[in-house]
């Protein structure tokens, strides 16, 4: 830059100013500075947007954690049509594919509003194994947390369409899913059920935005009809911060 302003102060003439070429000189100088400096800006806020993304799931995760172990079970998703006071706590019941399905419950985990919303400020996206809830009014204890699940509703697949899961492995408790730079399947949240929708989604991105209870985890890929720009966390009963210990799955 300072070579920049010295070949400026040298082109200037006492009166008459810059003369067409010398301005059109710089005017390329600066042009081709920006752009070298716009693509490495963008890729650094692209890089930010991902870590706050990640630390905000792990602030999830570990929340989610703690509430497990005070609860000996998971809280339900927040209704992302809920407004006001209510908005953000666990639904009461979470027995069925809708009602398991929906935005973290961060006024329920004690979270800020800011931590359920990923890098890009869309709501993340939180679905449950709904056969390991605890239901009102029953005793909980880690034997139904951490008991055998048959069938599972919640799946989770790679980009082929295969389980991460191999046979006979334990349950997938519970998703987290952040829809990216698109926001694609997102949802909109104060007062609205509805998700953001984008005419560009790949089939994994369309797969996490259906509202069902199967979920695809894939490494980035920007390859047109095959994006995946979703960053996807999900814990199983073995490796969910240690909760369901060797004694209670060999107890099963």
């Amino acid at each position: 830059m300072k070579k920049l302003v010295s070949f400026i102060s040298k082109c200037k003439h006492n009166k008459d100013g810059f003369s067409l070429i010398e301005l059109a000189i710089v005017l390329a100088i600066i042009g081709i500075l920006g752009g070298l400096t716009i693509p490495l800006l963008t890729h650094q806020m692209e890089r930010s947007k991902l870590e706050v993304t990640r630390r905000h799931h792990q602030e999830i995760v570990d929340s989610l954690a703690s509430y497990v172990a005070q609860y000996k079970t998971l809280p339900c998703p927040a209704d992302p049509a809920t407004q006001g006071p209510s908005s953000g706590v666990a639904r009461l019941h979470c027995s069925t594919t809708s009602e398991s399905i929906g935005i973290v419950p961060y006024r329920t985990l004690g979270l800020p509003e800011n931590v359920a919303r990923d890098g890009y400020k869309n709501f993340t996206t939180y679905a449950l194994e709904s056969k390991v809830i605890s239901r009102p009014g029953h005793e909980r204890d880690f034997k139904r947390f951490c008991g055998k699940i048959s069938p599972r509703f919640l799946k989770v697949m790679d980009e082929n369409g295969a389980s991460v899961l191999a046979a006979g492995e334990d349950c997938i408790l519970f998703v987290l899913v952040s829809h990216g730079p698109t926001g694609n399947g997102a949802y909109l949240g104060k007062g609205s059920s509805q998700t953001r929708q984008d005419s560009n989604a790949g089939p994994g991105e369309i797969e996490n935005s259906n509202s069902d209870l199967t979920f695809v985890s894939a490494p980035y890929s920007s390859r047109k009809g095959a994006f995946f720009r979703h960053i996807v966390t999900w814990k199983t009963q073995r490796n969910f911060a240690g909760i369901c210990l060797a004694s209670h799955l060999q107890n099963r």
